[in-house]
């Protein structure tokens, strides 16, 4: 999946490219993903792997060389009201990534969530949490015209995100 062109007004490193130098120095033993989708993000993981999406639309091996790997095909509402993610796992997360919904109410949920799942030394990665446009904001279940016109922001100061070196 090719990232949206937002020229300008965002600048870095491509999310999978981060994601991926993510996974290259955690080496986690377990990764959860919400927001699969197509499955770019997902077939990063080279550990045992938790992914939930409404719809999966993978194209992709995303299995690769993975011990395990279970897909559950549901809300992460409904995920989390039915399943252990800890109990699935035998353990805590150590890498997770949150890419579901892009609005604020629906990433603090899931953040919320998954948290409960991660030990200390955990990572939660969230995607499109400042989308600088409309369609990123409102998501992909969610069109313009069901939503107030209001756009949330989650905001991380530079100071509490992490380093990769």
């Amino acid at each position: 999946m090719q990232d949206a062109d937002y020229g300008k007004r965002v600048t870095g490193k491509p999310y999978l490219g981060f994601l991926e130098d993510i996974h290259k120095q955690l080496k986690p033993n377990t990764y959860f993903e919400i927001g699969v989708q197509f499955g770019d993000t997902i077939k990063l993981a080279s550990c045992s792997t938790v992914g939930v999406d409404p719809f999966f639309s993978c194209q992709t091996n995303i299995i690769g060389k993975k011990p395990t790997c279970q897909l559950f095909q549901q809300t992460s509402d409904a995920f989390f009201a039915e399943r252990d993610l800890s109990r699935i796992f035998g353990k805590s997360v150590d890498l997770a990534f949150l890419d579901g919904m892009h609005r604020f109410e629906f990433l603090l949920r899931d953040f919320i969530n998954t948290e409960k799942h991660c030990a200390p030394e955990s990572i939660v990665a969230m995607h499109d949490c400042l989308p600088p446009g409309g369609p990123a904001t409102y998501g992909r279940l969610c069109p313009p015209s069901n939503t107030t016109g209001r756009n949330s922001q989650l905001r991380l100061p530079i100071a509490h995100q992490p380093a990769l070196c």
